[in-house]
């Protein structure tokens, strides 16, 4: 809260400040001079003009290429477009009154010296504005399309008007010293360049190469890079707004010191002692505030940057405070490029240690990778040490934390010329009690986003007295006879099966769940406890199955079921491609699903919003080269986040989520409400989309919108919530049904399972959650990828807390937006509408003050 009020005193000193020199008569007189000077003549035109056919080329070409929903490429691009169009700004602003020897005359006038250099200054800045803010195109075409972060941009926006106030401040000053307007160009150029690459950390780095810690030091004391670039991330810190001030200022004092002292005795050693103090003030400030922590205002939407409301939730609920160690590699002996990263820890940390009131502690310890530890590392895992009799007392810190998980990892870096690699220590340990210390290895600047969730879901474990438990329900693929068969006759082993979800076990694994992986038969039935049951791809699900989950939805567990109603198989054989529909025949409908009022819809599901699937040609060599033939399909279909549920934190924060054959559901609100069930549709398809009845041979119009009089969107996963009903109570138990004979030519028969089962045990009603997705397909380890955060936000929802799902979310997330088909419209608005704006108002300009010099003419001559 108060950095927040120190940021908008500083912005409210700004702006109170910048009006009140604007105010002043002198000021706003050089100012209406210098502004009106840059309309007065072709060339403010011409520049504005040009400015924006080069940022559109360079950001509207790619843009079409990869639309997404940010302005970040040409944010990132714009600082070097400043390097040489703002020193162009600036040029003229004093060269051309020193050759053209008015400077004299402005000098003479009843005004402090000051006034002059702010007066052209601020005449310069408002150039400056008037042409960033022609570039409003570009957010009104992304409004438009897509759902931009708009507190991102604008925050974006208002770094690049500090970063070119700054240069502009540079080129100013460098304007004044000379005469000659290109020199003062060249100048401004080498040095707008000079600053802002400095704080790269490619210069920085082969500057380290050359002179240890010179081009880390440089960047830190000098560069505008750092600054700038946490504005284009949505930040805005005190410090940075610091260092843009603090700069301007010291350019513009200098300005006016060189002015008012040009022709006084010593002028040039007095000038060059003020540049050289000015100088060093500046550095003093930049290295007085670079590592402090002043605080920042989050724009971001969602605030990504900002500890969220679940995580002090959860802190604040324990009992003793948690104890963070971030064991780091000391700063000096950091590669460049990770000079900053404990500062980054560190700052994200104390943010929560005190939004916790104390709930957590934090400690960096510094360690250096020693040759004992090198040793260790290059040691063959099977290979023990010469001395195992080493007691721990003796052993040394580093070995120590060595054996509880916290090793050292490699990084490459510059030397001279070459790459090397160089072990550092940067990972996390957190200990709450007397429980073992967890270790988040490998923490780096590529996963930082990602430390808030990882602290608090180890937090929330830690604290638990027993790991959470995920029952999962998902088959296995038999492998076929023929490659069985083949396997046999090379002598390998025979797999039993393949397993297309193994991937979700170590998922849940890494996350910290227990995970308890059954086909729900007689011979592994549902464990006795869990904290949720997931069942992916059910396959003719038999009624003692149903009877099993009715039980279980009765009793209070939270389930996940994700039906796949068919599949596609493609093949490619000489250019032709032919579809096989695979029925998966999951029978989920009748006696469970309908009777809570939702269930699988048969039809084939299409929608205009689609993925491409790359399929395999053998009969074509060029196409295997390039990956293989691309085929794009109104069933291949892709969820956008306009058709999630933003309220939802299982979905609000997820871009976009493939669907693949999936299809809708069927929601009876009669029935849901006869249950006294509350439902929530989290998923919906676009509303382009169409049905294909399941009984007919699919042809090339079914894939066409066409094909349907009706085009609207349908529901695709919804939560059912409530005391659910024991669809089976007062019914008989079923049997199971006797497991399917495998092949005998490939292992023997199972003997038929006699055991009598325990009788049936009354079960406790409680409400609990149904989450209902009408696809399987993307929790598959070939799609997994893709739907791995949706998945783990269904889990973490079901097994713990929503509030981990909220910090899962708290991060940036894809704004991806489908290619317009008016895609050449949206082209030539960014191309011709400001340009031609701009050129009919320099044409009326013109005109108007043709007009008023003839008109002033005439005058003179009827009065002569």
């Amino acid at each position: 809260m108060m950095s927040n009020l120190l940021l908008w005193a500083i912005v409210l000193g700004i702006l109170a400040g910048f009006f009140s020199f604007l105010l002043q008569k002198n000021i706003r007189t050089i100012f209406s001079r210098e502004f009106k000077t840059y309309f007065n003549s072709p060339i403010g035109y011409i520049y504005i003009i040009v400015f924006l056919l080069i940022n559109s080329s360079l950001f509207i070409t790619p843009f079409f290429l990869n639309p997404q929903a940010d302005m970040r490429s040409m944010f990132n691009f714009l600082p070097f477009f400043c390097c040489v169009l703002i020193p162009l700004i600036t040029m003229r602003l004093w060269a051309e009154d020193r050759k053209e020897n008015t400077i004299e005359m402005l000098l003479t006038f009843p005004m402090q010296p000051y006034h002059l250099v702010l007066g052209k200054y601020l005449a310069g800045l408002f150039f400056f504005i008037l042409v960033l803010a022609s570039t409003w195109t570009i957010p009104f075409m992304l409004g438009k399309l897509g759902r931009p972060d708009w507190g991102m941009i604008l925050s974006s926006y208002l770094g690049a008007l500090m970063l070119g106030a700054f240069f502009l401040a540079v080129g100013s000053f460098l304007s004044a010293l000379v005469k000659d307007q290109i020199i003062a160009a060249v100048l401004a150029i080498m040095a707008c360049f000079g600053l802002f690459l400095i704080g790269t950390d490619f210069i920085a780095m082969a500057i380290d190469a050359s002179v240890s810690g010179l081009g880390s030091l440089l960047r830190e004391l000098l560069g505008v890079t750092t600054h700038y670039e946490s504005f284009t991330r949505g930040i805005i810190a005190i410090v940075d707004v610091i260092y843009f001030i603090v700069w301007i200022s010291i350019f513009l004092f200098l300005n006016g010191l060189f002015l008012e002292g040009r022709n006084r005795p010593n002028s040039a050693v007095i000038f060059s002692t003020g540049v050289v103090v000015c100088i060093f003030i500046g550095i003093f400030f930049n290295y007085l505030f670079f590592d402090m922590s002043l605080g920042r205002f989050d724009c971001t939407e969602g605030k990504i940057y900002t500890v969220s409301d679940a995580t002090l939730k959860i802190l604040s609920g324990l009992k003793i405070p948690v104890n963070v160690n971030v064991y780091i590699t000391p700063k000096d002996q950091m590669p460049t490029e990770m000079k900053t990263l404990e500062q980054d820890i560190v700052d994200k940390l104390n943010e929560m240690r005190i939004a916790s009131n104390g709930k957590l502690q934090y400690n960096p310890i510094h360690l250096e990778v020693k040759q004992l530890v090198k040793n260790r590392l290059q040691m063959d895992p099977e290979e023990k040490p010469e001395k195992p009799e080493k007691t721990k007392a003796a052993k040394s810190l580093e070995e120590t934390l060595l054996d509880k998980g916290v090793q050292p990892f490699s990084v490459q870096i510059f030397k001279g010329d070459q790459h090397s690699t160089q072990l550092v220590y940067s990972s996390i340990g957190i200990a709450y009690k007397e429980k073992k210390e967890e270790i988040l290895p490998q923490v780096t600047s590529r996963n930082l986003y990602d430390l808030e969730y990882q602290l608090i879901s180890t937090i929330y474990r830690l604290v638990r007295e027993r790991k959470p438990v995920v029952a999962l329900v998902a088959p296995k693929d038999e492998v076929p006879a023929h490659i069985r068969q083949f396997m046999m006759q090379m002598g390998r082993p025979v797999p039993e099966s393949q397993d297309p979800y193994e991937l979700l076990e170590k998922v849940l694994d890494r996350e910290g769940y227990e995970v308890k992986r059954v086909d729900l038969s007689k011979k592994e039935p549902l464990p006795e406890s869990y904290d949720a049951l997931a069942v992916i791809h059910p396959k003719e699900m038999s009624e003692r199955q149903k009877w099993e989950l009715s039980r279980a939805i009765a009793s209070g567990k939270n389930v996940l079921v994700a039906v796949q109603q068919y599949s596609m198989n493609y093949t490619m054989d000489r250019g032709y491609m032919s579809i096989d529909r695979q029925d998966q025949n999951p029978a989920v409908n009748e006696k469970w699903l309908k009777e809570y009022g939702v269930s699988i819809n048969e039809d084939y599901l299409m929608d205009e919003s689609n993925i491409t699937l790359t399929i395999s040609d053998s009969s074509n060599p060029l196409a295997m080269l390039v990956g293989g033939h691309q085929l794009k399909l109104p069933n291949h279909i892709l969820v956008n986040a306009a058709n999630m549920n933003q309220q939802v934190s299982i979905t609000n924060r997820i871009s976009q989520l493939p669907y693949l054959w999936g299809t809708a559901l069927d929601i009876d609100k009669e029935k849901i409400k006869e249950n006294k069930l509350e439902y929530t549709i989290l998923l919906q398809s676009s509303p382009k989309s169409w049905k294909v009845h399941n009984g007919i041979p699919l042809s090339d119009d079914h894939f066409k919108p066409e094909y349907s009089p009706i085009l609207q969107q349908y529901p695709l996963m919804v939560m059912l919530e409530g005391q659910f009903p024991d669809l089976f109570k007062g019914k008989e138990r079923p049997n199971w049904p006797k497991p399917p004979q495998a092949d005998s030519r490939f292992s023997p028969p199972e003997p038929e399972d006699k055991t009598p089962e325990p009788p049936v045990s009354e079960i406790k009603p409680a409400p609990g959650k149904l989450l209902l997705l009408g696809c399987a397909t993307i929790f598959r380890k070939e799609f997994l990828q893709n739907s791995v955060a949706f998945f783990m936000n269904c889990i973490d929802t079901l097994a713990l807390s929503s509030d981990l799902v909220k910090i899962r979310s708290h991060r940036m997330v894809s704004r991806r937006i489908d290619l317009p088909s008016n895609s050449g419209m949206w082209k030539l608005f960014n191309y011709a509408f400001m340009p031609m704006l701009v050129l009919l108002a320099g044409i009326i300009r013109t005109y108007l003050r043709t007009t008023a010099r003839n008109d002033y003419l005439s005058n003179l001559q009827l009065e002569a």
